[in-house]
């Protein structure tokens, strides 16, 4: 009874003496090897979380650090740790907005240029040919009056309603398609979407939290994409005279293409005014 009693105040004694220290936060020998095993297979998933291992079990290896001491560190280290995500993900958006303003709008932007600019020449030259097929028309009809060989008569008369018709055609061709109206939606696209790159721009520039700069970059695709829904699609020709214009024109198959499509738009051109010679030389020259 004696000796319980003392092995009682003993042990009392000791946690009374231990009271005003703080317990320690240490590893045992036997499970250190463990963590610094661990640390080494989980190098292979990012600089990151592997210096972030380092640092945290440094803080327990420590046996200055108490608990508490310990338990702030590692909230210090998830704080910086969670700074950094958030900065690479401003940065990522930096980059997509960017990449969209350079890649995206300005090309297209670029490209409806082309279009335009593809419109109001097609707009030009069909007014001229036009007024070329009106001149024939009209000289076959001035000639029919002043030659009395009725075999040259009835070959002019033929080839007047020729004329007459292919006349009918190309201004009917020329109303519908509407050159000059589809020029005048092409500028409109690309003055609104030099808009929207200027936007984007003025969103790089700001300093807006990556929240609502994302939300104002949807904004701005939704724009984007209303603003090509309100005009024609520009055609493949004019991709390939914008990287042409650009240097950009790399590609084996585009440079085929290319020259491919001026080829064709050359034979088009020389032949709605060369068959309207050839026919009155043939006139009056066959018998």
């Amino acid at each position: 009874m004696v000796q319980a009693t003392e092995f009682k105040e003993k042990n009392t004694g000791s946690s009374d003496a231990e009271i005003g220290e703080e317990p320690k936060v240490f590893f045992d020998e036997s499970t250190q090897p463990d963590l610094e095993k661990k640390t080494e297979e989980e190098k292979g998933t990012g600089n990151t979380d592997s210096d972030l291992l380092s640092e945290i079990r440094t803080l327990f290896q420590d046996k200055s650090n108490s608990e508490n001491q310990v338990l702030d560190e590692i909230k210090e280290l998830l704080v910086e740790l969670t700074t950094e995500e958030s900065s690479d993900k401003e940065k990522g958006l930096l980059a997509e907005i960017t990449y969209f303003k350079d890649h995206r709008v300005w090309v297209t932007k670029k490209t409806r240029m082309e279009s335009e600019a593809r419109m109001n020449n097609n707009n030009i030259f069909s007014l001229f040919v036009v007024n070329f097929y009106t001149l024939i028309v009209l000289s076959l009809s001035i000639l029919g009056l002043v030659i009395t060989d009725q075999g040259i008569i009835d070959r002019i008369s033929v080839l007047t309603v020729i004329s007459s018709v292919a006349l009918f055609g190309i201004s009917l061709f020329v109303s519908l398609y509407g050159y000059k109206e589809k020029a005048i939606s092409y500028k409109q696209c690309y003055l609104d979407l030099t808009r929207i790159e200027s936007q984007c721009q003025d969103l790089i520039l700001q300093g807006l939290d990556y929240e609502n700069r994302l939300t104002k970059f949807n904004e701005i695709k939704k724009e984007y994409n209303h603003i090509l829904e309100k005009t024609d699609n520009h055609s493949f020709a004019d991709r390939l005279v914008y990287l042409r214009n650009n240097k950009k024109l790399n590609s084996l198959d585009d440079q085929i293409a290319y020259y491919k499509y001026n080829f064709v738009k050359g034979i088009i051109k020389f032949s709605l005014f060369i068959i309207p010679i050839v026919a009155l030389i043939i006139l009056f020259v066959w018998k």
